[in-house]
């Protein structure tokens, strides 16, 4: 994850991506338990795909 998307990321813009590998792990989990994000595939592969869950629209 530390060098993800960098092949596309022009020369001397800043890299920003979701935390270090210890918050990145928390991060994730609570998208999955929020239902935002979904766990798939064996046990040794997984994969975290999106799911429908929107934010509510605001009135």
């Amino acid at each position: 994850m530390e060098t993800a998307s960098a092949d596309s990321m022009p020369e001397g813009v800043e890299r920003q991506g979701i935390g270090t590998p210890a918050t990145r792990a928390a991060t994730i989990e609570k998208l999955v338990q929020k239902g935002f994000l979904e766990r798939k595939g064996s046990k040794k592969t997984k994969v975290l795909l999106p799911t429908d869950k929107e934010k509510p629209s605001s009135p």
